[in-house]
């Protein structure tokens, strides 16, 4: 019996009223997209009215870690932000192609109309792009990325089967990184499939017990001993063997599974790391290094599970080094204060690949980070190279600049191991000292390779009749849990006094070691400081004046949304705000910015007073100085003050970042 065309209406109200987005839905009623029901309805007649095939495309889009917004915000806030992406999906595509959401947090474009492969990829791509602007989201603001999967309509092809391959295609880009367009081609099929099973596999592996660790020693370039140890997680598959982490991995981020992974990783490290100190009495016991995905930190009880686990292993928190990827730094607005609730905790934060990631050097002034690792395909290049050594040296040089150690990976030769020791380099890793083996294997290196425990000498042995004992700068460095360099920027600053011995090494009084042991001066949770310019900047400074109220503007709009207002932009917060950027101004005509920095202090103390957040604070006074320098380079490209520029907005968000601390 056919139904009436209002029937098919009702039908339509019926499954938008009632049914979740997913699967078999004709309107999903929190987008205001047609679900996937449709989708497939409407695919199938397109497919039937062009026999010919290859005019109809699909276009699967998926929001890269959308869980993590309902963990956080909750699912009224996931809900917000795809009604905002699916009214921007709708605003770029064309007036023949549709929107539709097929999943929890998937999208479909259909084109309908005729069209190749560059323009389905071109137009993939503007959808990706068009999700990457801020949401902003109970006071939060969202920086989201997409990935997209295109599929063009073969000759036959079902709805179901074209859908399908789209979905292939964003599988293979979400595994290229976020942000990725992926054409379908049909091996994606096989591999789709082959991903699957890796996916079962390994959650039945991780419910069996099947992970492993593997630990590689990281040993001091100064004198070749082992200080501390990196945890690398293994799967010892029942049928493929001892499975390596490239092939694993990637599944377990995008399946999620991730998480749980890490957890366990976190606990074996440091119960191991316990258990060498025990076996090593003698010895000055080894910090431990467990690599952090980006799921793990913006998950909402990482900061929890690391004190937990520090709690029920007994590992001092200063032995514990996280590595942290720069994709971190991109992906949740929250990522600076979890890093300073670690920070407070005690552990160390290592940023991972510095040299090949996107890092940008504001993030060495802006995050708590204690040191950076070199990646091991520019340490490959040492040697051979010219210009990796004048790269690598410019990194070590710098990092001396923002008192931060320096850890060079995959070092396999002499040769590599004496250039990084003359460049400035700390510590290495790589195959020249110890592949990675189980916990077993590498106790005969731990025996042989740990430095003795912090010794005491007679001062008149080493010190040249200086009174007191001491102990060497490696000793009072591990004591202390800094790195050398530090020790001798503490010594430049007159904090702390050293002694020479006849070989002109330095040496440290124990009494005055125990005495910054004591005060815990070092651990102190802090964002490192930008010394502001030697010099004015005239220039800046009258733009600053004539732009002061655009500046104002763009600050509110990224601290702010349409529908909700705060402190800084009422009347009194922006009569403060104005009288900030004046106080700027004026410093930047004189090139005195002390009252600048002070008046950010004064600026960041009165929101605070006003009711203001944290983020939000942090947030305007970092929006502001981008908007400056943005419009500065905008106006004036060639501007020979914007390094300078620069600078002194490095100083001002460092200060805000201290308020914040």
């Amino acid at each position: 019996m056919m139904g009436s065309p209002g029937s098919v209406e009702m039908l339509h109200a019926v499954a938008a009223t009632t049914a979740p987005a997913g699967r078999g839905v004709l309107r999903d009623a929190t987008s205001d997209l047609p679900g996937r029901a449709a989708t497939l309805d409407r695919l199938a007649r397109a497919l039937a009215r062009d026999g010919r095939g290859g005019r109809v495309a699909v276009i699967v889009l998926d929001v890269d870690r959308f869980d993590a917004i309902g963990e956080s915000l909750g699912h009224a806030a996931g809900d917000e932000v795809l009604a905002v992406l699916g009214a921007r999906l709708r605003a770029t595509i064309g007036p023949h192609d549709s929107v539709a959401r097929v999943a929890e947090d998937e999208f479909a474009v259909l084109c309908e109309r005729p069209i190749g492969c560059a323009t389905a990829m071109s137009l993939a791509a503007e959808l990706v792009k068009a999700c990457t602007p801020p949401i902003f989201v109970d006071e939060q603001e969202l920086f989201l990325t997409a990935s997209a999967g295109v599929a063009l309509a073969a000759a036959g092809a079902s709805a179901a089967t074209v859908l399908r391959d789209a979905s292939a295609a964003l599988h293979c880009a979400q595994r290229h990184g976020r942000g990725s367009v992926e054409l379908f081609a049909p091996a994606l099929r096989a591999q789709v499939i082959a991903r699957r099973q890796t996916e079962s596999d390994l959650r039945h592996g991780i419910d069996q017990g099947e992970l492993r660790i593997a630990y590689q020693p990281l040993v001091s370039l100064r004198d070749r001993t082992v200080i501390g140890v990196e945890s690398l997680v293994r799967w010892a598959h029942p049928t493929w063997g001892l499975v390596a982490p490239a092939r694993f991995l990637p599944v377990a981020e995008q399946s999620g599974l991730i998480v749980a992974i890490g957890a366990w990783v976190l606990r074996e490290a440091c119960r191991q790391a316990v258990s060498w100190s025990a076996s090593y009495t003698d010895r000055q016991p080894p910090s431990m290094t467990v690599n952090v995905s980006t799921q793990q930190l913006t998950d909402p009880g990482f900061v929890n599970l690391v004190a937990r686990t520090l709690d029920e292993t007994g590992l001092a928190p200063r032995r514990l080094t996280l590595d942290i990827t720069e994709g971190a730094f991109h992906d949740d607005a929250s990522v600076l204060e979890v890093l300073h609730e670690l920070k407070s905790i005690g552990v160390r934060l290592f940023l991972d690949d510095f040299v090949t990631g996107n890092a940008a050097l504001s993030w060495l002034t802006r995050f708590p980070l204690d040191g950076l690792k070199l990646e091991s395909p520019f340490v490959g290049g040492l040697g051979t190279d010219p210009h990796v050594r004048a790269l690598l040296e410019a990194v070590c040089a710098m990092a001396r600049v923002f008192d931060l150690e320096v850890v060079a990976e995959g070092v396999e030769t002499e040769e590599q191991a004496a250039i990084l020791e003359r460049l400035g380099c700390d510590a290495a890793l790589g195959f020249l000292f110890s592949r990675p083996v189980p916990a077993g294997q590498l106790a005969p290196v731990l025996a042989a390779s740990l430095p003795r425990a912090l010794s005491i000498a007679p001062a008149d042995e080493h010190a040249g009749g200086h009174a007191g004992a001491t102990v060497t700068t490696h000793e009072a460095a591990d004591a202390l849990g800094v790195s050398p360099s530090t020790l001798r920027r503490w010594v430049d600053d007159g904090r702390l006094q050293a002694a020479r011995t006849k070989g002109g090494h330095r040496r440290f009084l124990v009494d005055d070691v125990r005495r910054l042991c004591s005060e815990g001066r070092w651990s102190r949770p802090s964002v490192r400081s930008v010394e502001p310019p030697e010099r004015d900047l005239p220039r800046t400074a009258a733009f600053l004046r004539e732009h002061s109220a655009a500046i104002i503007d763009a600050g509110l709009k990224a601290t702010y949304d349409a529908r909700t207002r705060g402190w800084f932009s009422e009347s009194s917060g922006r009569a403060h705000v104005e009288r900030w950027l004046h106080t700027l101004a004026q410093a930047l005509h004189s090139g005195h910015y002390e009252a600048a920095i002070d008046a950010t202090a004064a600026l960041t103390r009165r929101s605070r007073l006003g009711g203001t957040t944290t983020v939000e604070r942090v947030t305007f006074v970092d929006r502001s100085c981008a908007a400056l320098l943005r419009m500065l380079v905008e106006s004036e490209p060639g501007c020979d003050e914007l390094p300078a520029a620069r600078r002194v907005c490095a100083a001002l968000r460092h200060r805000a970042l201290e308020d914040a601390d």
